[in-house]
Order: structure tokens, then C-alpha cells, then sequence
């Protein structure tokens, strides 16, 4: 609080920022904290390869939230950073695997009351192209696998599972991932052992 010139107790115009994990810099301010000091934008995708299996990741002790839970992968947008170049990015830091989005599924609320965090999350639907997938940030990560719809681990982060209740009211429970992502074409020459174009 401050005062008037009369001596009166006022509220500050500007109030204290605040922040959970953010660091001070030398005036003693903290960074702003995306989901947490104000409402983060996240992209998420559900990978699926030429098999029609879909690549889901177990999160670590250095996730954001929603630790040792699978999920289909994704990351917070940079500022100025396009979604599809985000989605991209976040797989090969990651995962060192290249990913095509080739659909968005939907936008979802990711709000998590007990971390009070708020993110705003979108969905792709992707095909893998090539790198084979590995963890590469073990302390985010703790597994990686490649799961057919019908078999998914548990348990499954919020919004992940979120993101599988839009797929299958979007696209039922028999249609195979890979009608969605390749032309016939595409599909026949992958039946016959060879590369599906991208």
C-alpha cells in the first residue's frame, strides 16, 4: 500500500508480479512464467507411423506437470513462433525424429488446478517421415513407445486424454490412422513394402 498526499492508504497502480518458478533479475523482479503467470499456448500431436501406430512419450521428473503420466507429445509455442514450426521443433529436440502435420484435430483448455497452471492446447494429426525416435532429454522423458490406439498405456496426461476423446469423435474407432495421413497411392505402395511419399 501506499498513501495520498493526504495521508490516506491507497493500493498500488501496478501490482507485484509474481511467479513459481521464474528468476529474479538484479532489481529483484521475476520472469514471467508461461501457464502459470499468465495462459500458455501449447502444441501437441498425435504421431502415427506407417504401421498405423501412434508414438506416445512417459514424462519425467523435469516435465511442467503431470509427471510419470504418457502422453502424445508437444511443447509451448515460442513467441513469433509459428504452431506447425513448433510441433516440428519440439519432436526433434526431443525425440530426433522428423514429423508432417498433416491435420489439426482440435483446441482444447489444458487446465490444471492443482499445479494452477492454464494452458490453451492445439492437436495434430502427423505422420512420422523419418529419424528413428530416442529420448533425447532424459530428464523430461522417462520412455518412448509406439502404441496401436486400442492399447494405450496408463495412465495418460489430461490432455492427452482429451486429445484421444476428439480422434475417436472425429473419426470413430475402426478407421486406420494412415487413411488420414497418405493418398491411396501412398497407401498401396506402402502394403507393398515400399516408402509412402510424403
Amino acid at each position: 500500500m501506499t498513501s495520498d498526499r493526504h495521508g490516506r492508504a491507497i493500493a498500488s497502480a501496478r501490482p507485484p508480479r509474481r511467479t513459481r518458478r521464474g528468476k529474479a533479475d538484479s532489481q529483484g523482479q521475476h520472469d514471467m512464467v508461461k501457464g502459470v503467470d499468465y495462459i500458455g499456448v501449447g502444441v501437441g500431436a498425435m504421431v502415427f507411423d506407417s504401421s498405423g501406430r501412434v508414438f506416445l512419450a512417459k514424462r519425467g521428473p523435469a516435465a511442467r506437470n503431470e509427471r510419470n503420466h504418457w502422453e502424445f507429445p508437444g511443447g509451448a509455442v515460442r513467441l513469433h513462433e509459428r504452431i506447425r514450426s513448433a510441433i516440428k521443433r519440439e519432436f526433434m529436440e526431443e525425440y530426433g525424429m522428423v514429423i508432417e502435420p498433416k491435420h489439426l484435430l482440435c483446441a482444447t483448455d489444458h487446465i490444471l488446478p492443482v499445479e494452477n497452471q492454464h494452458w490453451v492446447s492445439l492437436c495434430f494429426i502427423a505422420s512420422h517421415i523419418s529419424g528413428e525416435p530416442r529420448v533425447l532429454e532424459a530428464e523430461k522423458c522417462l520412455a518412448i513407445r509406439w502404441c496401436h490406439l486400442n492399447n494405450l498405456p496408463a495412465p495418460l496426461t489430461l490432455i492427452s486424454s482429451s486429445f484421444l476423446r476428439e480422434y475417436r469423435a472425429a473419426y470413430g474407432e475402426d478407421v486406420n490412422p494412415c487413411e488420414l495421413l497418405y493418398p491411396a497411392d501412398a497407401l498401396a505402395a506402402m502394403r507393398k513394402g515400399r516408402k509412402a511419399p510424403v
